[in-house]
């Protein structure tokens, strides 16, 4: 009998997919430490996988990894006003913004020009607050966000993105941490049913959230909920719960660091997205193995 452990087991990554983007990553890593060496690049103070695949949230296939690049230190002087304290990288004029401020976006394109000149036959472009490269060799993508550690605060600064010079307050470590404490107290479930959910908006091609944005809403509505004993149960309360909430169209950051994540979502998306949820609950109610074809068809 199809079960949810069936789509599970189908879009769980493989030991192949890990081993590639691990090579993948190694490389690259090897390739912005030598540019920091020389002063191409900022030094990196740190290179940490962040993201839904540290989450362990990610589903196959496993074409993207996010690396947080951390190229120095600064502090608060003032509010929303940062002063380098640590950093081996002079930042000089090309840099700069219209008020003399580090240019997030300059320094996404410094980091997008260097990298295509040691990656010459990959897809490298710019997106929002990331670089993202493509490697057809591995089928494996990366998206770099380079970052400013904040001491004293416990935050990172990373790019704005959507074409601004500015810079933004996250701390992608915190969402590691209170996913983990939400997945114990879910019976160490709720990860799995993150990893449905997404299949479940590739597979009935409807336009999706952004995967943190979708773990977001997640967050608050388990954190509410009493702890989930199967698969299924949590399945079924996300499609029941995201139709009594506004969570689609906005959405308060789990950390309470950034500002609310903003989707971009139409209205008749939304509209989509519920509809299908309920459909989705129709299904539920005949029997878990009614809802696993309905998902997914090949099963």
């Amino acid at each position: 009998m199809a079960n949810i452990e069936n789509i599970i087991g189908k879009i769980r990554l493989s030991q192949g997919e890990i081993a590639s983007i691990s090579s993948a990553r190694k490389y690259l890593e090897q390739i912005i430490t030598a540019k920091g060496n020389f002063m191409q690049l900022p030094p990196p103070k740190e290179l940490y996988i962040i993201g839904s695949y540290k989450r362990g949230t990610k589903i196959s296939p496993l074409d993207d990894v996010d690396i947080l690049y951390t190229i120095g230190n600064v502090r608060e002087t003032s509010p929303n006003l940062y002063s380098i304290i640590d950093c081996a990288f002079t930042f000089n004029s090309n840099y700069l913004d219209t008020e003399n401020n580090i240019s997030s976006k300059k320094v996404l394109d410094e980091i997008k020009s260097e990298l295509a000149s040691s990656y010459s036959r990959s897809e490298i472009k710019r997106n929002n607050e990331v670089v993202n490269l493509y490697l057809t060799s591995y089928n494996a993508g990366f998206d770099i966000i380079p970052a400013f550690y904040v001491e004293f605060a416990n935050i990172y600064l990373i790019p704005l993105g959507s074409n601004s010079t500015k810079w933004k307050k996250t701390n992608p470590k915190i969402d590691e941490k209170i996913l983990d404490v939400l997945n114990t107290k879910h019976n160490q479930l709720l990860k799995n049913v993150i990893r449905v959910i997404k299949y479940w908006f590739r597979k009935k091609k409807i336009k999706s959230l952004r995967s943190y944005h979708l773990e977001a809403i997640v967050y608050h509505l388990f954190t509410q909920l009493n702890p989930i004993t199967t698969y299924l149960g949590g399945v079924s309360l996300f499609f029941r719960n995201i139709n009594f909430s506004n969570y689609l169209s906005s959405c308060p950051d789990p950390t309470n660091i950034s500002e609310n994540l903003s989707s971009d979502l139409t209205q008749a998306d939304i509209i989509t997205i519920t509809t299908e949820a309920n459909n989705a609950l129709t299904k539920i109610a005949i029997s878990e193995e009614e809802f696993v074809k309905y998902v997914d068809s090949d099963i």
